[in-house]
């Protein structure tokens, strides 16, 4: 495994306990938005790739009633763990497994219905995972996808771009995620066979507080601080909160922008179409 996948894994591994009150409802959401439009059909067969705790697994197996077979994988091992508890403690007949998602371990034409919520931006090779993604749904399959885009977050990964670069004297001190744009998400879906249905960017701004801010992203951008120390990491969040509160450019708020697709494996190869 790559080291940026390492490092994603480990880092999400730390968060697996505090990721559903973190940003487990945020991020559950979209999720509903795109099933209240495209429901999965009772009986269906479902696989959550980039899982986490399986908040949207959790989500599609409430709205279908019974699943023929329900399914989760993630790189954290942790929120293997997670998920797998929470599924026992509801009564969910779901299964989670750590895999990656440019090498899902299913056979061609398993499912009926792929869900990636808030994943697919961290994907190495977006265009390969698609292919996987595209390779184990059954033909007229769908992919219920949800990924953070740019400029998502740029308020706070600007200041505390600044904050590090001022703490450690070095321009890579913090890595931050490479977003794409809901264009380039798309793109990478047609380019690995899918058809798009729909494809719907959104854009949230909320107030932000700067401590609260610093903490929660330490979690769920969990390469942000890799090549950091805890001390260094601890000045760097300290500063990066001093630069958050000072910033008028943005009013105090976080930008959060997305792409909800809906996207289908062709039955035959047609014609594509993004926005």
């Amino acid at each position: 495994m790559s080291l940026q996948k390492t490092t994603l894994a480990e880092g999400y591994d730390r968060s697996a306990l505090l990721y559903d009150q973190l940003v487990g409802a945020s991020y559950v959401a979209g999720v509903r938005r795109l099933l209240a439009q495209h429901p999965v059909p009772p009986g269906a067969s479902i696989l959550d790739v980039g899982t986490g705790t399986g908040i949207a697994l959790f989500e599609a197996m409430r709205q279908a009633g019974r699943t023929s077979l329900a399914i989760g994988v993630d790189l954290a091992p942790n929120m293997v763990l997670r998920a797998t508890a929470k599924a026992m403690s509801m009564g969910l007949p779901a299964r989670f497994f750590v895999a990656d998602a440019e090498h899902l371990p299913f056979p061609d034409a398993t499912f009926d219905v792929a869900i990636c919520s808030s994943a697919f931006h961290w994907f190495t090779d977006r265009v390969a995972a698609a292919r996987e993604m595209l390779r184990v749904l059954k033909p007229g399959g769908r992919l219920l996808l949800v990924s953070a885009s740019a400029p998502c977050g740029w308020e706070w990964f600007v200041a505390m771009m600044a904050a590090a670069r001022l703490v450690t004297g070095r321009l890579d001190a913090l890595q931050v995620p490479n977003l794409p744009s809901p264009e380039a998400v798309a793109a990478s879906l047609m380019a690995a066979g899918f058809q798009i249905l729909a494809a719907n960017p959104t854009m949230h701004r909320t107030p932000m507080d700067p401590a609260a801010m610093t903490g929660m992203m330490s979690l769920v951008v969990p390469n942000w601080n890799a090549k950091m120390d805890p001390i260094t990491s601890s000045r760097v969040a300290e500063l990066g909160n001093r630069i958050l509160s000072m910033k008028q450019s943005s009013g105090g708020n976080y930008t959060w922008t997305a792409v909800e697709i809906v996207a289908v494996r062709p039955l035959l190869s047609l014609p594509s179409r993004a926005f």
